[in-house]
Protein backbone atom coordinates (compact mmCIF):
# COMPACT_ATOMS: atom_id res chain seq x y z
CA UNK A 1 0.00 0.00 0.00
CA UNK A 2 1.02 3.42 -0.58
CA UNK A 3 0.28 5.91 2.38
CA UNK A 4 -0.16 9.73 1.49
CA UNK A 5 1.80 10.40 4.86
CA UNK A 6 3.76 8.81 8.12
CA UNK A 7 1.19 9.93 10.16
CA UNK A 8 -1.36 7.56 8.36
CA UNK A 9 1.07 4.31 8.03
CA UNK A 10 1.84 4.79 11.53
CA UNK A 11 -1.90 5.04 12.43
CA UNK A 12 -2.19 1.69 10.34
CA UNK A 13 0.13 -0.52 11.91
CA UNK A 14 -0.63 0.89 15.26
CA UNK A 15 -4.31 -0.66 14.20
CA UNK A 16 -2.77 -4.30 13.60
CA UNK A 17 -0.85 -4.35 16.71
CA UNK A 18 -3.89 -3.65 18.58
CA UNK A 19 -5.91 -5.99 17.07
CA UNK A 20 -3.08 -8.81 17.21
CA UNK A 21 -2.98 -8.02 21.26
CA UNK A 22 -6.55 -8.36 21.34
CA UNK A 23 -6.87 -11.65 19.72
CA UNK A 24 -3.66 -13.62 20.89
CA UNK A 25 -5.44 -14.54 24.25
CA UNK A 26 -8.06 -16.15 22.48
CA UNK A 27 -5.57 -17.94 20.11
CA UNK A 28 -3.71 -19.31 22.91
CA UNK A 29 -6.19 -20.89 25.09
CA UNK A 30 -7.61 -22.35 21.57
CA UNK A 31 -10.95 -20.49 22.12
CA UNK A 32 -10.54 -18.79 18.51
CA UNK A 33 -11.66 -21.35 16.07
CA UNK A 34 -11.98 -20.23 12.67
CA UNK A 35 -12.41 -21.97 9.93
CA UNK A 36 -9.47 -21.32 7.46
CA UNK A 37 -11.28 -22.78 4.17
CA UNK A 38 -14.65 -20.53 5.06
CA UNK A 39 -12.06 -16.98 5.63
CA UNK A 40 -10.41 -17.78 2.46
CA UNK A 41 -13.43 -18.67 0.13
CA UNK A 42 -15.19 -15.62 1.50
CA UNK A 43 -11.68 -13.38 0.86
CA UNK A 44 -11.36 -15.08 -2.66
CA UNK A 45 -14.90 -14.09 -3.51
CA UNK A 46 -14.05 -10.71 -3.40
CA UNK A 47 -10.52 -11.02 -4.63
CA UNK A 48 -10.62 -14.05 -7.07
CA UNK A 49 -6.70 -14.15 -6.15
CA UNK A 50 -5.10 -16.59 -4.25
CA UNK A 51 -3.07 -15.85 -1.11
CA UNK A 52 0.56 -16.56 -1.17
CA UNK A 53 2.28 -17.16 1.67
CA UNK A 54 6.05 -17.88 1.65
CA UNK A 55 8.18 -20.17 4.30
CA UNK A 56 11.94 -18.92 5.48
CA UNK A 57 13.97 -21.72 7.75
CA UNK A 58 16.96 -22.88 7.76
CA UNK A 59 17.07 -26.63 6.10
CA UNK A 60 15.60 -29.33 8.53
CA UNK A 61 13.27 -26.80 9.73
CA UNK A 62 10.07 -28.56 8.90
CA UNK A 63 8.87 -26.17 6.11
CA UNK A 64 8.32 -28.83 3.56
CA UNK A 65 6.59 -30.95 6.27
CA UNK A 66 4.11 -27.73 7.53
CA UNK A 67 3.94 -26.41 4.22
CA UNK A 68 1.99 -29.77 2.86
CA UNK A 69 -0.06 -29.75 5.83
CA UNK A 70 -0.90 -26.30 5.88
CA UNK A 71 -1.64 -26.71 1.99
CA UNK A 72 -3.64 -28.94 2.77
CA UNK A 73 -5.89 -27.51 5.80
CA UNK A 74 -6.77 -24.81 3.50
CA UNK A 75 -7.24 -26.24 0.47
CA UNK A 76 -4.16 -25.12 -1.41
CA UNK A 77 -1.35 -25.54 -3.42
CA UNK A 78 2.50 -26.05 -1.95
CA UNK A 79 5.33 -25.47 -4.71
CA UNK A 80 8.95 -26.55 -3.23
CA UNK A 81 11.64 -24.81 -4.57
CA UNK A 82 13.94 -28.23 -4.06
CA UNK A 83 11.53 -30.46 -5.53
CA UNK A 84 10.76 -28.34 -8.94
CA UNK A 85 14.69 -28.40 -8.98
CA UNK A 86 14.72 -31.69 -8.34
CA UNK A 87 12.09 -32.26 -11.03
CA UNK A 88 13.99 -30.50 -13.68
CA UNK A 89 17.81 -31.88 -12.87
CA UNK A 90 16.57 -35.37 -14.32
CA UNK A 91 16.74 -33.79 -17.53
CA UNK A 92 19.37 -31.38 -16.86
CA UNK A 93 23.29 -32.68 -15.58
CA UNK A 94 24.65 -29.70 -14.65
CA UNK A 95 21.94 -28.84 -12.70
CA UNK A 96 21.50 -31.87 -10.92
CA UNK A 97 25.73 -31.50 -10.47
CA UNK A 98 25.25 -28.21 -8.56
CA UNK A 99 22.26 -29.59 -6.69
CA UNK A 100 24.46 -32.59 -5.57
CA UNK A 101 27.08 -29.73 -4.10
CA UNK A 102 24.94 -28.37 -2.17
CA UNK A 103 25.46 -24.96 -3.59
CA UNK A 104 22.88 -22.61 -4.54
CA UNK A 105 21.20 -22.90 -8.03
CA UNK A 106 21.43 -19.64 -10.39
CA UNK A 107 19.13 -16.88 -9.21
CA UNK A 108 17.66 -16.21 -12.53
CA UNK A 109 17.15 -19.82 -13.39
CA UNK A 110 14.82 -20.38 -9.77
CA UNK A 111 13.04 -17.23 -10.39
CA UNK A 112 12.09 -18.29 -14.10
CA UNK A 113 11.17 -21.70 -12.37
CA UNK A 114 8.91 -20.69 -9.87
CA UNK A 115 7.33 -17.97 -11.39
CA UNK A 116 6.17 -20.56 -14.51
CA UNK A 117 5.02 -22.94 -11.60
CA UNK A 118 3.69 -20.48 -9.38
CA UNK A 119 1.36 -18.98 -12.46
CA UNK A 120 -0.26 -22.38 -13.00
CA UNK A 121 -0.93 -22.85 -9.24
CA UNK A 122 -2.67 -19.67 -9.88
CA UNK A 123 -5.31 -20.59 -12.36
CA UNK A 124 -5.91 -23.58 -10.84
CA UNK A 125 -6.68 -22.31 -7.32
CA UNK A 126 -8.58 -19.37 -5.44
CA UNK A 127 -7.15 -20.12 -2.28
CA UNK A 128 -3.42 -20.47 -1.28
CA UNK A 129 -0.22 -21.18 -2.70
CA UNK A 130 2.70 -21.25 -0.02
CA UNK A 131 6.33 -21.23 -1.71
CA UNK A 132 8.42 -23.36 0.39
CA UNK A 133 12.37 -22.15 -0.62
CA UNK A 134 11.82 -18.79 -2.29
CA UNK A 135 13.32 -16.68 -1.99
CA UNK A 136 16.18 -17.53 -0.77
CA UNK A 137 18.46 -14.51 -1.28
CA UNK A 138 18.69 -10.93 -1.73
CA UNK A 139 18.92 -10.97 -5.18
CA UNK A 140 15.81 -13.26 -5.49
CA UNK A 141 13.73 -10.61 -3.45
CA UNK A 142 14.67 -8.11 -5.83
CA UNK A 143 13.50 -10.15 -8.84
CA UNK A 144 10.36 -11.03 -7.04
CA UNK A 145 9.95 -7.41 -6.55
CA UNK A 146 9.46 -7.16 -10.18
CA UNK A 147 6.60 -9.93 -10.32
CA UNK A 148 3.01 -8.86 -11.17
CA UNK A 149 1.51 -7.93 -7.73
CA UNK A 150 -0.98 -10.90 -7.44
CA UNK A 151 1.96 -13.12 -8.00
CA UNK A 152 4.22 -11.78 -4.88
CA UNK A 153 3.74 -12.78 -1.22
CA UNK A 154 1.62 -11.25 1.28
CA UNK A 155 2.95 -13.33 4.24
CA UNK A 156 6.40 -15.12 5.00
CA UNK A 157 6.19 -17.71 8.16
CA UNK A 158 10.26 -17.90 10.03
CA UNK A 159 10.66 -21.68 11.54
CA UNK A 160 12.83 -21.06 14.21
CA UNK A 161 14.87 -23.83 14.79
CA UNK A 162 18.16 -24.64 16.03
CA UNK A 163 20.93 -25.84 14.34
CA UNK A 164 21.97 -28.65 16.00
CA UNK A 165 17.99 -30.25 15.64
CA UNK A 166 17.86 -28.84 12.22
CA UNK A 167 21.33 -31.07 11.21
CA UNK A 168 19.74 -34.08 13.07
CA UNK A 169 16.59 -34.06 10.95
CA UNK A 170 18.09 -33.38 7.82
CA UNK A 171 20.24 -36.74 8.75
CA UNK A 172 17.38 -38.79 9.23
CA UNK A 173 15.12 -37.87 5.99
CA UNK A 174 14.08 -40.91 4.01
CA UNK A 175 11.59 -41.38 1.30
CA UNK A 176 9.95 -45.01 0.26
CA UNK A 177 10.89 -45.83 -2.90
CA UNK A 178 7.88 -48.04 -3.37
CA UNK A 179 4.64 -46.00 -1.80
CA UNK A 180 6.05 -42.42 -2.27
CA UNK A 181 5.89 -41.68 1.58
CA UNK A 182 8.17 -39.34 3.68
CA UNK A 183 9.58 -40.21 6.74
CA UNK A 184 12.11 -39.00 9.12
CA UNK A 185 13.35 -41.80 11.10
CA UNK A 186 15.40 -39.30 14.12
CA UNK A 187 13.58 -37.90 17.02
CA UNK A 188 14.60 -35.33 18.95
CA UNK A 189 14.19 -34.41 22.44
CA UNK A 190 16.32 -30.97 23.61
CA UNK A 191 16.08 -27.58 24.85
CA UNK A 192 12.17 -27.76 25.08
CA UNK A 193 11.62 -29.45 22.00
CA UNK A 194 9.84 -32.75 21.37
CA UNK A 195 9.78 -33.72 17.84
CA UNK A 196 9.39 -37.62 17.51
CA UNK A 197 10.40 -39.79 14.77
CA UNK A 198 7.87 -39.26 11.89
CA UNK A 199 6.81 -43.23 11.46
CA UNK A 200 4.09 -44.49 9.10
CA UNK A 201 1.17 -45.16 11.44
CA UNK A 202 -1.00 -46.99 9.01
CA UNK A 203 -1.62 -47.56 5.05
CA UNK A 204 0.77 -49.56 2.48
CA UNK A 205 3.57 -48.35 3.66
CA UNK A 206 3.36 -49.98 6.95
CA UNK A 207 2.48 -53.30 5.73
CA UNK A 208 3.71 -53.78 2.43
CA UNK A 209 6.80 -51.65 2.30
CA UNK A 210 11.01 -53.04 3.53
CA UNK A 211 11.53 -49.78 5.81
CA UNK A 212 15.14 -51.38 5.43
CA UNK A 213 15.86 -51.73 1.97
CA UNK A 214 12.57 -49.64 0.08
CA UNK A 215 13.38 -46.38 1.88
CA UNK A 216 15.98 -44.34 0.13
CA UNK A 217 17.85 -41.23 1.39
CA UNK A 218 18.71 -38.24 -0.67
CA UNK A 219 21.61 -38.47 -2.25
CA UNK A 220 22.61 -34.65 -0.52
CA UNK A 221 21.56 -35.50 3.08
CA UNK A 222 25.29 -36.32 4.08
CA UNK A 223 27.39 -34.02 7.10
CA UNK A 224 29.44 -32.14 4.71
CA UNK A 225 26.66 -30.99 2.10
CA UNK A 226 24.26 -30.15 5.06
CA UNK A 227 26.90 -27.99 6.84
CA UNK A 228 27.13 -26.07 3.60
CA UNK A 229 23.66 -25.79 3.35
CA UNK A 230 23.51 -24.15 7.08
CA UNK A 231 26.49 -21.84 5.73
CA UNK A 232 24.54 -20.63 3.09
CA UNK A 233 21.30 -20.27 4.95
CA UNK A 234 22.87 -18.08 7.37
CA UNK A 235 24.64 -16.23 5.33
CA UNK A 236 21.65 -15.65 2.47
CA UNK A 237 18.47 -16.37 3.74
CA UNK A 238 18.41 -15.46 7.16
CA UNK A 239 18.92 -11.66 6.27
CA UNK A 240 15.86 -11.78 4.80
CA UNK A 241 13.81 -11.54 7.69
CA UNK A 242 14.76 -7.47 8.27
CA UNK A 243 13.08 -7.23 4.22
CA UNK A 244 9.82 -8.76 6.06
CA UNK A 245 10.02 -7.10 9.57
CA UNK A 246 10.86 -3.76 7.47
CA UNK A 247 7.14 -4.80 5.18
CA UNK A 248 5.11 -4.58 7.91
CA UNK A 249 4.70 -6.77 11.49
CA UNK A 250 1.58 -8.10 9.90
CA UNK A 251 3.63 -9.55 7.06
CA UNK A 252 5.70 -11.78 9.11
CA UNK A 253 4.84 -14.38 11.47
CA UNK A 254 7.65 -16.52 13.53
CA UNK A 255 6.73 -19.90 14.52
CA UNK A 256 8.45 -22.08 16.91
CA UNK A 257 7.80 -25.72 16.78
CA UNK A 258 8.22 -27.36 19.97
CA UNK A 259 6.15 -30.18 19.37
CA UNK A 260 7.03 -31.04 15.70
CA UNK A 261 3.99 -31.57 13.89
CA UNK A 262 1.93 -31.73 17.04
CA UNK A 263 1.91 -27.78 17.13
CA UNK A 264 -0.05 -27.95 13.46
CA UNK A 265 -3.21 -26.44 14.78
CA UNK A 266 -1.60 -23.94 16.68
CA UNK A 267 0.10 -23.06 13.21
CA UNK A 268 -3.24 -22.54 11.28
CA UNK A 269 -4.88 -20.98 14.27
CA UNK A 270 -1.95 -18.54 14.26
CA UNK A 271 -1.80 -18.00 10.27
CA UNK A 272 -5.59 -17.63 10.07
CA UNK A 273 -5.59 -14.76 12.87
CA UNK A 274 -3.33 -13.18 10.93
CA UNK A 275 -4.90 -13.27 7.31
CA UNK A 276 -8.13 -11.82 8.96
CA UNK A 277 -5.98 -8.97 10.48
CA UNK A 278 -4.75 -8.49 6.81
CA UNK A 279 -8.33 -8.38 5.73
CA UNK A 280 -9.28 -6.15 8.47
CA UNK A 281 -6.72 -3.58 8.00
CA UNK A 282 -7.15 -4.06 4.20
CA UNK A 283 -10.77 -3.31 4.38
CA UNK A 284 -9.47 -0.52 6.76
CA UNK A 285 -7.15 1.23 4.85
CA UNK A 286 -9.82 0.93 1.38
CA UNK A 287 -12.78 2.62 3.51
CA UNK A 288 -10.33 5.45 4.38
CA UNK A 289 -9.43 5.85 0.54
CA UNK A 290 -12.82 5.69 -0.36
CA UNK A 291 -13.63 8.41 2.11
CA UNK A 292 -10.93 10.88 0.93
CA UNK A 293 -11.67 10.41 -2.16
CA UNK A 294 -15.09 11.50 -1.87
CA UNK A 295 -14.53 14.80 0.27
Amino acid sequence: WNFRDKKQKYSCISFVHTINKLIAPWQRQGHLRISPSITLQQSSMSSQIARIITLIGPPGSGKGTYGSLLASRFNGVLLNTGEILRDRSIEEPDLKSTLRSGKMVDDAYVNNAIRMRLKNAIANTETMVILDGFPRNAAQTKLLRQWPKNLRPSMAIHFDVPDDICVTKQLGRRKCSICGGNFNINGVDTNGFNMPPILPEEGACKVKCNWDTDWKKRDDDNEEIIKERMGVYHRETEPLLDFWKESGNERLLKFVPYNGVKDMDKLVSLVTGRINTQQILKGKFEGALRRERKR
